[in-house]
């Protein structure tokens, strides 16, 4: 099993978000089956990865972190000064596929080729964005040891503070404590 700290690669195309199963009946008993869309865009994430990451493998236990950018292809009813905005990243996509269900299919695509299970994955990330050349481009990371710099609100300071000490936010006023 080859272990590394970091891979990227990437996937052509418009971007494709894991679509739910569908049901058909086998006699009285029913199937469930992934649809065609979605086991086509998985293989062809499985087949980019074995291409361009070879038999790179995180160990079993790796702690991982993931972050997908996907980018869809420019609308050809967008104005020019609409387009220069999306390139500029001044306009994002709003559109389908929601953020998890890219997430989702990419993960499971890579289960058991990048790492053992995507239950292995600790840190996400999806940005979307538009380009002239669509296509989801991922990068994999050992996330052990990495401390999240998160900044927080002196609100969320406070309930983050409050939930470490298993004391929830105003519970002495809810409570009477």
């Amino acid at each position: 099993m080859i272990y590394r700290d970091y891979v990227r690669f990437s996937v052509l195309g418009q971007p494709i978000g894991k679509g739910r199963p569908k049901f058909t009946s086998y006699g009285k008993y029913p199937r469930a089956y992934t649809p065609e869309k979605t086991a086509s865009f998985e293989n062809l994430v499985k087949m980019e990865y074995r291409r361009q990451c070879k038999d790179k493998r995180f160990a079993d236990d790796a702690m991982i972190g993931i972050v997908i950018y996907a980018y869809y292809a420019i609308p050809k009813s967008a104005s020019k000064k609409k387009k220069e905005a999306m390139l500029r990243r001044l306009i994002r996509p709003t559109v389908k596929p929601d953020y998890d269900n890219i997430a989702k299919i990419v993960s499971d695509a890579l289960n058991g080729i990048a790492y053992a299970d995507d239950k292995n994955i600790v840190d996400s990330a999806v940005h979307k964005f538009y380009s002239y050349t669509p296509g989801i481009f991922v990068e994999l990371y050992n996330a052990k040891g990495i401390a999240m710099n998160l900044s927080f609100t002196s609100t969320e300071a406070a309930m983050t503070e409050s939930l470490l000490n298993l004391k929830y936010p105003h519970e002495d006023r809810f409570f009477g404590i």
